[in-house]
């Protein structure tokens, strides 16, 4: 059976407004980009190919090359994730990514929610399965409750490339998007996405296996 895997990853910052009763400095407000009720999904990133390796499709949503920058329009990034999912088989398919159980697809579908975009696809997050989605960090660490490993050690573990060089991370994405340096979080965000797609490649024993040339 040919599955279509599609690997992604996202990226966040914090809430547009600066008062809430639910944050009383810009410290606290920054925290809420890992908070899906009030942060704001800045982009996604993905490959989806075939598991016979035959390539399919790969890109950015929130990206646009044109004018070069993340435009922070989350209705529009979602709509296009949504989209491609939408002859996704929870049969046959898979949705892989790294922390995606207790980060990116709750973050994703609270953001749906509150944007008004419906999904395509009803996942079930129940935990200890790792088919429609499988989660590289989940199934590496066996479901441990603590302990999880970092996607850059589990590359470094695994012989591949890390995905963390430069100075553009997780921790300080919205002050990179402030500055204008959405390229470089936009490269950050794809390196994530190879990454997590060649991990899953290994732990599946399927790897190397070729990418589109430009992904």
């Amino acid at each position: 059976m040919t599955q279509r895997i599609t690997t992604f990853d996202c990226e966040t910052i914090p809430a547009a407004d600066a008062e809430s009763p639910f944050w009383s400095n810009e410290e606290e407000r920054r925290k809420t980009s890992l908070d899906g009720n009030f942060g704001r999904l800045l982009c996604i990133g993905y490959v989806t190919e075939f598991s016979d390796g035959r390539p399919l499709d790969y890109g950015c949503f929130g990206w646009n090359e044109d004018k070069g920058i993340l435009a922070a329009d989350e209705r529009s990034t979602l709509s296009g994730f949504w989209q491609m999912l939408a002859d996704f088989d929870v049969s046959r398919d898979l949705l892989v990514g790294h922390n995606i159980f207790e980060f990116d697809l709750p973050f994703i579908v609270k953001r749906s929610i509150v944007n008004g975009v419906r999904p395509t696809v009803n996942f079930n997050l129940a935990r200890y399965r790792n088919r429609p989605i499988y989660d590289t960090m989940r199934v590496w660490d066996c479901w441990a409750s603590r302990g999880w490993t970092s996607l850059g050690k589990l590359a470094f573990a695994l012989g591949l490339p890390s995905p963390k060089d430069g100075d553009v991370g997780g921790s300080n994405i919205f002050e990179n998007w402030q500055a204008g340096r959405h390229r470089e979080i936009y490269e950050y965000c794809m390196r994530d996405v190879k990454t997590t797609r060649n991990v899953f490649r290994k732990m599946n024993f399927t790897f190397p296996e070729a990418l589109p040339a430009s992904a």
